[in-house]
């Protein structure tokens, strides 16, 4: 079995410095934690910290966090109860405040509040549109996209994992994380770019000391200049539809909507509203589940003649 190096974690801090705003850490907590289009996740005080510590944990007596592709020594660490006070925080503002102070990814993420008061977020329709293009999609700037080098961030999250070798290639890292982060080909494309570096291995792993001495000293006061990457919006666009199809229509227009009311139907819901312009099958998919003879089944036809009493 093999680990990485210490020599390859500090290669890889000085390549992901600067790659992308600091708040894809939080984008990066929300996939950790299983989030797709399918899969919402919930976010409390407390529920963001197992991910967080996969992600950014580096051996801190204190047990805060470190945020590799942050352009300044500010911005890259986290005390421990970040789940709280910036995870869980900053998604509440996104979602109900309007004060998003210099990222607002709204346009990505659909984030409701329960009745719990926890917070649910997953992506809105269209995503990954927008993702890693421009400020509100956590690049460095406007008309620029984030860049982290891929190599280098799996370097960085597997810097103390068991590996065994097959899995030491960039390919098989690469594969391996898409299936921890649950990436898309498409989300994997918009935030990262090929790095064709290479990596040294050892056989025991980094200690949480000699990870937390090779933090303190090589990566929180980098004196590195950012990475800008500049890419227009319709470069975005091309790339995005190379690997995707995105429609603004409902979701009916790309999903099979029999399937999500045989759907609706079995989760138990009493009152489903099929909507939509004449002729477009709202009708025929109940027809195919109740047929029209049948007794468990009545149509009334409501008309503008109709009052409030009937």
């Amino acid at each position: 079995m093999a680990y990485v190096t210490k020599k390859s974690i500090e290669s890889s801090l000085e390549k992901l410095h600067g790659t992308a705003h600091h708040l894809l850490k939080i984008w990066f907590t929300l996939k950790q934690m299983g989030m797709t289009e399918d899969h919402p996740v919930e976010i409390t005080t407390s529920s963001p910290t197992p991910a967080l510590k996969i992600l950014f944990s580096y051996g801190d007596p204190e047990e805060k966090f470190f945020i590799p592709f942050a352009h300044t020594s500010r911005f890259k660490t986290m005390k421990g109860d970040a789940a709280r006070s910036i995870i869980q925080t900053t998604i509440q503002r996104w979602h109900s405040s309007g004060s998003v102070v210099e990222v607002d990814p709204t346009s990505l993420l659909d984030i409701e509040q329960a009745a719990s008061g926890t917070l649910l977020v997953k992506p809105k329709r269209g995503y990954p549109r927008g993702l890693g293009w421009g400020k509100n999609g956590f690049a460095l700037e406007d008309n620029s996209r984030v860049c982290i080098p891929d190599l280098s961030f799996c370097i960085w999250y597997f810097r103390q994992t068991e590996l065994s070798s097959e899995e030491c290639t960039r390919e098989i890292l690469l594969k391996k994380l898409a299936k921890e982060l649950s990436l898309s080909p498409a989300e994997i494309e918009l935030i990262f770019v090929p790095d064709e570096g290479e990596f040294s291995t050892q056989d025991k792993p980094l200690t949480d000391k000699e990870l937390f001495d090779t933090i303190t000293e090589k990566g929180i006061d980098l004196n590195l200049p950012e990475q800008i990457l500049e890419q227009p919006f319709t470069e975005h666009l091309t790339k995005l539809r190379s690997m995707t199809t995105i429609t603004p229509g409902p979701g009916w227009l790309t999903r099979d909507a029999q399937s999500r009311f045989k759907a609706a139907l079995e989760s138990g819901s009493k009152a489903i509203l099929l909507y939509g312009p004449p002729r477009t099958s709202k009708t025929y998919i109940i027809d195919q589940i109740i047929p029209r003879d049948s007794a468990d089944r009545v149509t009334i036809q409501i008309h503008d003649g109709w009052g409030y009493e009937d």
